[in-house]
């Protein structure tokens, strides 16, 4: 009886060896990913200007745009979400609320008295 459980016993021992060791790698990351990472430094306001005033005349343009009307509510989604990522950014820049994102989508008051804040702030949106 004893040599039976010896046997199972060194059956089982390589299977809790190789379970602790994948316990311990899934153990250390995520502990590692958990660790506060450096802070990122935002981008130069200059290159938030430049940002926004080139993806507002991109919005305007793709949502004017009569010819191509291939795929159009695609693009524009497209670009009204890369210049709402970029107010986004220029709103944490300058310290003001951005816009409230709701489940169906931004409304469009709510971009447009960003873009006033933005400009009161110094930063004008609308380049040309």
């Amino acid at each position: 009886m004893g040599v039976a459980f010896a046997w199972i016993g060194v059956l089982l021992l390589p299977t809790a060896i190789g379970g602790s060791v994948l316990g311990g790698i899934r153990l250390y990351r995520e502990w590692s990913a958990h660790r506060p990472s450096a802070p990122v430094p935002g981008q130069p306001i200059e290159l938030l200007a430049a940002d926004l005033c080139r993806l507002h005349a991109a919005v305007e343009a793709a949502e004017n745009d009569m010819t191509h009307t291939l795929y159009k509510a695609a693009r524009v989604r497209a670009v009204r979400g890369a210049y709402l990522d970029a107010l986004r950014d220029a709103c944490k820049a300058v310290g003001i609320s951005p816009p409230a994102s709701r489940a169906e989508g931004i409304p469009v008051a709510d971009i447009y008295r960003t873009e006033v804040a933005l400009r009161k702030c110094g930063l004008d949106v609308r380049c040309r």
